[in-house]
């Protein structure tokens, strides 16, 4: 069975939509069939436990930091990345690299003009004010749902994309492989 876990450095934004999309996982017709450990929001003190089942998934959310050392540690450990959210930063996306990585693909989420030449912690910033304000998000012409959180079909499509990532884990894990110490 799958275990999901919320990360422990979430805002309260990040915290709601992991919340969210936690749910739409666990009630996820396969959930009960698969074994893994999914984990929602890149890091915090205690994310990531020696007992956790394997494979591991991050679903990653966005950082206006654009991820942090623990986060980055985190998902060097995983075995495979969801990024869910426009906004993740580069350097999260970089230490994803050499597992499978499934990158949410939502018309909503492709990077809009006004944010040509922005930079990872700008793109986030500005993403989260979208987020914020519907009125902002209908001005620039993309959408926003309720005070940024997924809805019920978008949290069902991301759930769907993280049964994918625990199977193409599995698929090239063996009990041998471990990451990286540090």
């Amino acid at each position: 069975m799958l275990s999901v876990r919320l990360s422990t450095a979430l805002d309260d934004r990040a915290g709601e939509s992991a919340a969210i999309i936690g749910t739409a996982v666990r009630q996820h017709p396969l959930a009960a069939q698969l074994t893994g450990t999914i984990i929602i929001g890149g890091g915090g003190a205690g994310t990531l436990r020696r007992d956790d089942a394997r494979p591991r998934v991050i679903v990653a959310l966005a950082d206006p930091v654009g991820g942090t050392r623990l986060a980055e540690a985190v998902i060097a450990r995983c075995d495979a990345l969801v990024v869910a959210e426009r906004g993740v930063g580069r350097r999260v996306l970089e230490a994803g690299r050499g597992r499978p990585v499934i990158v949410v693909q939502r018309v909503d989420q492709l990077p809009a003009p006004f944010l040509a030449g922005a930079t990872d912690r700008e793109r986030a910033e500005a993403w989260h004010a979208v987020a914020r304000s519907p009125d902002l998000a209908r001005a620039i012409n993309v959408s926003a749902t309720r005070d940024g959180l997924p809805d019920e079909a978008t949290a069902r499509a991301i759930s769907d994309i993280v049964i994918e990532a625990v199977v193409a884990a599995d698929r090239g894990y063996t009990p041998a492989m471990e990451r990286p110490a540090g």
